[in-house]
């Protein structure tokens, strides 16, 4: 953990593979693993490490959430749906499940289903920027242009960064850049 806090992202996996080795039966340290396979990017370890956390003990929304993320980046959306829809329904409501799935049902085009749960996930947590984002994209899906103007404008105050991003998204077509001689 403190490996981790100090952003030493590679010595934090090993130590935690080490004290899993140590411990393969204590829920926390498989936990931390699973964390840590997950945030290096590596889906498919983080995906066996939480399925071996499941099997020590019920996975809590959270972890259920992760699992989800692991699974939908290891390019098993179905499954990350199912686990994601389980996590969503946890009490209390978690927003990152909730966002999660909505990439999911984004990615496989069910943007009615990801408008719905980006809605829900901004309602959850108004102030969560990348959110209200991933709802204009998909206002934009659906060809709502006035729903995703609505939500830049509320971008442009708390992410500018992402408000620029979207203006792109939303003005490309009309932007016009002159070359320089």
């Amino acid at each position: 953990i403190v490996f981790e806090r100090m952003k030493m992202i590679d010595e934090a996996l090993a130590s935690a593979r080490t004290g899993e080795k140590l411990s393969p039966s204590d829920p926390s340290v498989v936990e931390q693993l699973c964390g840590l396979e997950l945030e290096t990017g590596n889906s498919t370890a983080a995906c066996k490490c939480y399925e071996r956390l499941g099997s020590i003990h019920p996975l809590d929304g959270l972890s259920s959430t992760y699992y989800g993320i692991a699974l939908y980046r290891s390019g098993k959306e179905d499954e990350s749906i199912a686990v994601l829809e389980k996590a969503v329904n946890s009490t209390p409501a978690i927003p990152l499940a909730i966002n999660a799935l909505g990439v999911v049902y984004y990615n496989k085009k069910r943007f009615k289903d990801a408008a719905a749960a980006f809605k829900s996930a901004v309602e959850a947590a108004p102030d969560t920027f990348e959110f209200r984002y991933n709802l204009a994209l998909t206002h934009l899906a659906h060809g709502n242009k006035t729903g995703a103007s609505s939500q830049y404008n509320i971008l442009k105050a708390g992410n500018p960064a992402l408000a620029t991003r979207l203006f792109g998204i939303l003005y490309g077509d009309k932007i016009v850049v002159v070359p320089k001689n």
